[in-house]
């Protein structure tokens, strides 16, 4: 496993104190953060509808998503060699797993990405400063502003974050639409 999983920051959320803003979810696949879900059914037993656990069933989001929840485990690790590994590049979240999700207020949250949160990690620039979601819920750095209600962040600036010795460059983005 290699350090290019998704890094994120959401402590400029309102997520970060309204526990209502927070939930849990399962994908059937292994999921990074900093990825955008849309939620499905809870997660029940069949027929009975007996509640297994208080977390959604998720599939990555497209370019169609109108409501931003995106996933933000703390990087605890699930494998040895992910709790061995101080660099969060190296966590992502194993499929079948509870995983943290957050949902994005508009016009308020901002988030801190790198570049492994984005479609072929590429990250913005000052002249594509219109970011929408793609795919596999991956970030898409562009310069039209959708419409229709659909999630669009706007780029607010560069920022780093320091991992060990290494200056890991982030994107600061504000959602805009929910």
């Amino acid at each position: 496993m290699a350090n290019t999983h998704g890094y994120i920051n959401t402590t400029h959320c309102a997520s970060w104190d309204v526990d209502a803003y927070t939930c849990s979810g399962v994908g059937s696949a292994d999921i990074d953060n900093g990825v955008f879900v849309t939620l499905g059914t809870m997660n029940v037993d069949g027929a009975a509808l007996n509640i297994e656990g208080y977390e959604f069933n998720v599939t990555a989001a497209d370019d169609t998503a109108t409501t931003a929840w995106v996933v933000d485990t703390p990087e605890v690790g699930s494998t040895l060699e992910m709790q061995l590994m101080s660099d969060p590049r190296y966590f992502y979240n194993i499929a079948g797993k509870p995983m943290t999700l957050r949902y994005l207020v508009p016009k308020v949250d901002c988030i801190e990405v790198d570049a492994n949160c984005f479609v072929g990690g590429t990250m913005p620039t000052t002249t594509n400063n219109v970011v929408t979601i793609g795919a596999g819920g991956k970030l898409v750095a562009g310069t039209v502003t959708p419409t229709g209600g659909k999630v669009y962040f706007t780029l607010e600036g560069f920022h780093k974050v320091s991992v060990g010795m290494v200056d890991v460059p982030t994107a600061v983005l504000r959602i805009q639409a929910n």
